[in-house]
Protein backbone atom coordinates (compact mmCIF):
# COMPACT_ATOMS: atom_id res chain seq x y z
CA UNK A 1 0.00 0.00 0.00
CA UNK A 2 1.12 3.52 -0.75
CA UNK A 3 0.04 5.74 2.10
CA UNK A 4 0.63 8.80 4.18
CA UNK A 5 1.31 8.85 7.88
CA UNK A 6 -0.23 11.37 10.20
CA UNK A 7 2.60 11.85 12.71
CA UNK A 8 0.36 13.58 15.24
CA UNK A 9 -1.81 10.50 15.74
CA UNK A 10 0.53 7.84 14.35
CA UNK A 11 -1.91 6.43 11.81
CA UNK A 12 -1.42 5.58 8.16
CA UNK A 13 -4.10 6.18 5.55
CA UNK A 14 -3.92 4.12 2.38
CA UNK A 15 -4.04 6.20 -0.77
CA UNK A 16 -3.44 3.46 -3.31
CA UNK A 17 -3.23 -0.28 -3.10
CA UNK A 18 -0.43 -2.11 -4.92
CA UNK A 19 -2.58 -2.96 -7.99
CA UNK A 20 -3.68 0.65 -8.44
CA UNK A 21 -0.13 1.91 -8.13
CA UNK A 22 1.16 -0.68 -10.63
CA UNK A 23 -1.63 0.16 -13.11
CA UNK A 24 -0.79 3.86 -12.81
CA UNK A 25 2.90 3.15 -13.30
CA UNK A 26 2.27 1.04 -16.42
CA UNK A 27 -0.04 3.76 -17.83
CA UNK A 28 2.69 6.36 -17.26
CA UNK A 29 5.28 4.14 -18.94
CA UNK A 30 2.94 3.63 -21.90
CA UNK A 31 2.37 7.38 -22.30
CA UNK A 32 6.07 8.16 -22.03
CA UNK A 33 7.01 5.51 -24.58
CA UNK A 34 4.34 6.78 -27.01
CA UNK A 35 3.68 3.17 -28.04
CA UNK A 36 -0.02 3.02 -27.31
CA UNK A 37 -3.08 4.42 -25.66
CA UNK A 38 -4.23 3.88 -22.11
CA UNK A 39 -7.02 1.34 -21.82
CA UNK A 40 -9.90 2.94 -19.91
CA UNK A 41 -12.22 0.57 -18.09
CA UNK A 42 -15.86 1.59 -18.26
CA UNK A 43 -18.18 1.14 -15.30
CA UNK A 44 -21.90 1.71 -15.01
CA UNK A 45 -24.58 1.53 -12.37
CA UNK A 46 -27.99 0.05 -12.85
CA UNK A 47 -31.02 1.24 -10.91
CA UNK A 48 -32.91 -1.62 -9.35
CA UNK A 49 -36.64 -1.60 -8.83
CA UNK A 50 -38.10 -0.80 -5.43
CA UNK A 51 -39.56 -4.32 -5.17
CA UNK A 52 -36.14 -5.94 -5.72
CA UNK A 53 -34.53 -3.66 -3.12
CA UNK A 54 -37.28 -4.32 -0.57
CA UNK A 55 -37.01 -8.08 -1.14
CA UNK A 56 -33.21 -8.00 -0.68
CA UNK A 57 -33.45 -5.90 2.51
CA UNK A 58 -36.09 -8.25 3.94
CA UNK A 59 -33.87 -11.23 3.11
CA UNK A 60 -30.76 -9.70 4.68
CA UNK A 61 -32.61 -8.55 7.81
CA UNK A 62 -34.41 -11.86 8.36
CA UNK A 63 -33.93 -13.56 11.72
CA UNK A 64 -31.89 -16.26 9.96
CA UNK A 65 -29.21 -13.70 9.11
CA UNK A 66 -29.23 -11.03 11.84
CA UNK A 67 -30.38 -10.67 15.41
CA UNK A 68 -31.08 -7.65 17.52
CA UNK A 69 -29.01 -6.91 20.57
CA UNK A 70 -30.83 -6.52 23.84
CA UNK A 71 -29.10 -3.22 24.53
CA UNK A 72 -28.63 0.01 22.69
CA UNK A 73 -29.87 1.51 19.50
CA UNK A 74 -28.55 3.57 16.62
CA UNK A 75 -29.91 7.01 15.79
CA UNK A 76 -30.03 7.67 12.05
CA UNK A 77 -30.74 11.04 10.48
CA UNK A 78 -33.14 10.69 7.53
CA UNK A 79 -33.45 14.33 6.67
CA UNK A 80 -32.84 17.79 8.04
CA UNK A 81 -35.38 17.36 10.81
CA UNK A 82 -36.14 13.63 10.95
CA UNK A 83 -34.25 11.13 13.11
CA UNK A 84 -35.18 7.50 13.75
CA UNK A 85 -33.94 5.01 16.31
CA UNK A 86 -33.07 1.57 14.99
CA UNK A 87 -32.17 -1.44 17.09
CA UNK A 88 -28.54 -2.55 17.12
CA UNK A 89 -28.08 -5.60 14.93
CA UNK A 90 -25.38 -8.23 14.65
CA UNK A 91 -24.88 -10.65 11.75
CA UNK A 92 -25.35 -14.30 12.59
CA UNK A 93 -23.07 -15.41 9.75
CA UNK A 94 -20.38 -13.88 7.55
CA UNK A 95 -21.57 -11.55 4.81
CA UNK A 96 -20.42 -13.91 2.04
CA UNK A 97 -22.64 -16.67 3.51
CA UNK A 98 -25.63 -14.32 3.50
CA UNK A 99 -24.86 -13.45 -0.13
CA UNK A 100 -24.56 -17.14 -1.06
CA UNK A 101 -27.90 -17.85 0.64
CA UNK A 102 -29.45 -14.93 -1.28
CA UNK A 103 -28.09 -16.33 -4.56
CA UNK A 104 -29.49 -19.80 -3.79
CA UNK A 105 -32.88 -18.40 -2.78
CA UNK A 106 -33.03 -16.36 -6.00
CA UNK A 107 -31.40 -18.81 -8.42
CA UNK A 108 -34.37 -18.58 -10.82
CA UNK A 109 -34.45 -14.78 -10.75
CA UNK A 110 -32.76 -12.94 -13.60
CA UNK A 111 -29.68 -10.92 -12.71
CA UNK A 112 -31.41 -7.69 -13.74
CA UNK A 113 -34.18 -8.34 -11.19
CA UNK A 114 -31.84 -9.06 -8.28
CA UNK A 115 -30.87 -6.24 -5.97
CA UNK A 116 -27.62 -7.94 -4.90
CA UNK A 117 -25.41 -8.81 -7.83
CA UNK A 118 -21.87 -8.52 -6.46
CA UNK A 119 -20.06 -11.76 -5.71
CA UNK A 120 -17.52 -12.65 -3.08
CA UNK A 121 -14.58 -14.77 -4.11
Amino acid sequence: HIGITNASIGSTHTLFDRDTWQKGKSDLDLIQSEKGDIKVEMYHRTKKGDQAIEQAVRFILSVDHVQTLSWGHNKKQLGNDETVQLPKLVRRMPIYCIYDAYEKANKNTSKSNKALTLGYE
